[in-house]
Parts: structure tokens; sequence; C-alpha cells
């Protein structure tokens, strides 16, 4: 797992500089499982216990199993790899978005009332 952790941050970079081409082939329901289960772990980069990880699949009717045969594809090609990492990237930032929605807008604000 820590090689993982650290291929990440790296990843992410190349991210922000590659191309978007090929995002239509990604299946949102890989990357919401990539997304939750990325959430789990948290800050610490550690895999989630595996009651979660198994939470997590149920919740999306899958396995374990059916996920990483249908992730293979994309961590066997690094540009396919990339793409599926904008996908996650842009689905977390969204989810982040969404969660503070309400922190993020300005507070009303009440008329000044005149000094005078």
């Amino acid at each position: 797992m820590k090689r993982t952790s650290l291929l990440l941050p790296i990843l992410l970079l190349l991210c922000a500089c590659g191309n978007s081409s090929g995002s239509a082939s990604i299946d949102p329901r890989l990357v919401a499982i990539y997304c939750d289960l990325a959430t789990a772990a948290g800050d610490q980069g550690q895999a989630a216990p595996d009651s979660v990880r198994s939470r997590i699949f149920a919740s999306h009717g899958t396995t374990q199993e059916d996920y990483e045969s249908a992730l293979a594809p994309f961590r066997e090609d690094p540009s396919r790899w990339v793409v599926f990492f904008r996908a996650v990237t842009d689905t977390m930032d969204a989810r982040v978005i969404q969660q503070y929605s309400g922190y993020l807008s300005p507070p009303p604000t009440s008329p000044i009332p005149d000094p005078g």
C-alpha cells in the first residue's frame, strides 16, 4: 500500500497536465468506488479496514474482485490511469464543494445602521 500512497501525488500532478480524452470510457461507478475507498482510508493513506471496504463494495452492488478486475486495465496503462485519476479528482472536488457549499457562501449582510 505504501507504493500506492507514494504514487498518488505523482499521478495527481500528471492529471493536472494530462489530456482528458478517453474519460467517456470510464465507468462512473468505478470512480465512485475508488473515491469512497480513498475517503474511508483518510489522510494517512492507510487502507480502510476490510469491514468498511466490504460495505463500500456492497453499497455499489459489486465485490472487491470485480472492482479490481475492472480497475486493472487502467493500472496497466499509464495514460488511462492518468485519465482515471482526473475523473477521481473531479469527483472528489465535486463532493467537497457539495459538502461545504453552505460554508462557501458569504453570510447574509444586514444593513449598517445610520450613525446619525
